[in-house]
């Protein structure tokens, strides 16, 4: 209900008008009476006089004050009429700002929705990028070592094989084996990270870097390259362990790859603003400027480049490699200079505890 405000403009000049009205009835019957009584001057004791003669004079007398009264009561009754009018105004002004103010935030909620579809859109058709890569990786990668170690064993039981070209096949057969484990071990990762999700923990990356270099030490023998783990004791994180791990495995498993016999392989670790950064070089044969953007590239049609030794890869660990640190909220950074190695880094956030 609107509050009706104090305006009195058509009261009062509908009380004068009113009033200035009902004097012409009091003084029409006083020129009637005096023309009437035509003898009588036109003074104040002929209108007492004609008043005491006619006594109706009284009545019409008071014409002015209730005609006044009325059209001031008709007078209020329009203020009341306009006070509302003004009160609609406002509220329809009110509710139209409101309104447009609602129209505005539905349309930037339908912007932002729109950015959600094309942020999700795109996500989608990354993965379905990636999972393409995966689908071609199973049906082709995994099917060719699996044939040549099926192969060899056939070879091997049949007993046509002299003792060097036996070696020979079991050395390659080798290579495709540990090649075949890693690319399981990254397709796992890959999968259960999809259902597990981010779980960080405190840990100290000391001891991971050394059971990922134990891992590797025969592979490294075998390449006379020498492993150096210079992480610190005390540095401890609070990120996913097995997803930092499978950073490192595949790190330092493509530093031994391009790296050729005689060369070294060195894991760091030091204190930075986003926690502790922690880089993994190498003597190897390093990256042209060009290729380094193709590293983190999910295109379906790269092909992964042979090791120092003809050791073969899916290109599948590096796009993993990025997308299990960009979940640590930081990102991979490579530099290389070709011909003398390369440097891959990374922060991983402190735990606050300590």
């Amino acid at each position: 209900m609107p509050i009706l405000r104090n305006h009195y403009r058509f009261t009062l000049r509908y009380t004068l008008f009113g009033v200035a009205f009902g004097f012409g009835f009091p003084i029409f019957s006083w020129i009637i009476d005096a023309m009437v009584f035509n003898e009588l001057p036109f003074t104040f004791r002929s209108l007492v006089y004609i008043h005491q003669i006619n006594p109706l004079h009284y009545i019409i007398d008071t014409a002015p004050f209730f005609l006044g009264l009325h059209f001031g009561y008709a007078g209020r009754k329009q203020d009341d009429i306009a006070c509302i009018n003004e009160d609609l105004e406002t509220q329809v002004l009110d509710r139209t700002a409101d309104l447009k103010e609602a129209i505005q935030k539905l349309e930037a909620f339908s912007q932002a929705l729109e950015e959600k579809v094309d942020q999700r859109t795109e996500a989608l058709t990354e993965a379905n990028r990636v999972k393409d890569k995966m689908l071609s990786i199973i049906s082709h990668d995994l099917r060719s070592p699996l044939t040549s170690l099926s192969g060899t064993l056939y070879l091997i039981q049949q007993g046509v094989l002299q003792e060097e070209e036996r070696n020979m096949l079991l050395s390659r057969v080798a290579v495709d084996v540990h090649y075949t484990n890693e690319l399981l071990e990254n397709l796992l990762s890959w999968a259960s990270s999809k259902d597990a999700g981010y779980r960080p923990e405190k840990f100290y990356l000391l001891h991971s870097v050394n059971n990922i270099v134990a891992l590797f030490s025969s592979l490294a023998k075998n390449k006379q390259i020498r492993i150096h783990n210079f992480i610190k004791e005390d540095h401890a994180v609070l990120a996913d362990q097995n997803m930092v791990s499978l950073v490192f495995r595949n790190l330092i498993s493509n530093a031994l790859k391009f790296t050729q016999q005689g060369g070294e392989v060195r894991v760091h670790s030091e204190r930075a603003d986003k926690g502790i950064r922690i880089s993994v070089r190498d003597t190897g044969i390093g990256i042209h400027s060009d290729k380094i953007e193709q590293l983190f590239n999910a295109d379906q049609s790269k092909v992964s480049t042979r090791g120092t030794a003809d050791e073969k890869g899916s290109g599948i660990g590096l796009l993993l490699c990025k997308e299990f640190i960009e979940k640590h909220n930081s990102t991979i950074t490579v530099t290389s200079i070709p011909g003398k190695g390369s440097e891959f880094s990374f922060d991983l956030p402190v735990d606050r505890v300590e």
